[in-house]
């Protein structure tokens, strides 16, 4: 079991790495960044389909959906009947790369002071937490 005092510690840990998470201070959130994401990984992909990928309602996603498209990050096309598809601009697509460079440093000195031996056993049982 994990001290108190190390209970303690994690906001200061997740708040870390949600600034990191922010698109290298580029996205004003995390939902921002899991949008980004989701849409660089499944272009073309409906609101409804981004909003159930990023654990959000149809109806924050719509609205998370327009600010990121008047920051010109993405467009939001129209598709098969009500349907809003969307994909990363050349803005967006920028954004999400730096966004992995802030999101791969913050990681690896978050985890820089685990040997390689605990970093495969921390990936192990997340990995078996997951499956």
């Amino acid at each position: 079991m994990a001290s108190v005092a190390k209970l303690a510690a994690m906001p200061a840990f997740i708040k870390k790495h949600d600034a990191a998470y922010r698109c290298g201070g580029s996205c004003s959130a995390h939902a921002q960044w899991d949008a980004l994401q989701e849409i660089g990984n499944r272009p073309e992909s409906s609101s409804h389909k981004l909003a159930s990928l990023t654990f959000q309602t149809d109806q924050f996603f719509g609205a998370l959906a327009i600010r990121i498209a008047d920051r010109g990050l993405i467009p939001r096309t129209a598709g098969t009947g009500k349907a809003l598809l969307h994909h990363l601009t050349p803005v967006g697509e920028s954004m999400l790369r730096n966004g992995h460079i802030v999101v791969n440093k913050v990681l690896a000195d978050s985890l820089a002071p685990l040997t390689a031996a605990e970093r495969q056993q921390l990936q192990a049982l997340l990995s078996r937490l997951l499956d």
